[in-house]
């Protein structure tokens, strides 16, 4: 019984260097984005890294096709969306060429191309889950 009450107390006992922070945490808003001026005052704190970010904007997301390297997706709202679900990724956007937009991360890199032989249209693109194939989101 003592060791039982010695090892509940040590589980309860604060840590000296622990942090109370959580890794790749960010608020985001619940619903989609619609414009730069959208204040709904409604928000979520998301955390479980950039996989976990990356699976939320898919769910939004149609898939369309899947090649042997890539698994294609379209989804609404355009310019605006595009560069929303862009910064919902944790991470500093760096500038690339033609207007891109990058962020890095061990697994790989997120990148947003304003335009594409695509029909025109803004894309993301991210290393799928089973890291063979890349997920490209297309934004109509």
């Amino acid at each position: 019984m003592l060791a039982f009450l010695l090892l509940i107390s040590s589980f309860f006992m604060p840590q000296a260097n622990t942090e109370a922070s959580f890794n790749n945490c960010g608020i985001y808003s619940i619903e989609e984005y619609s414009s730069y001026s959208l204040d709904d005052g409604e928000i979520t704190i998301q955390c479980g890294g950039v996989r976990t970010v990356w699976e939320g904007i898919l769910q939004g997301a149609v898939k369309t096709n899947q090649t042997s390297s890539v698994n294609n997706y379209e989804k609404r709202g355009g310019t605006n969306q595009a560069l929303y679900d862009f910064q919902r990724m944790p991470g500093d956007a760096q500038e690339g060429a033609e207007g891109r937009l990058l962020k890095h991360y061990n697994g790989g890199t997120l990148a947003y191309y304003p335009s594409t032989s695509y029909e025109g249209v803004p894309t993301l693109s991210f290393p799928s889950s089973d890291r063979i194939r890349t997920d490209k989101v297309r934004y109509l």
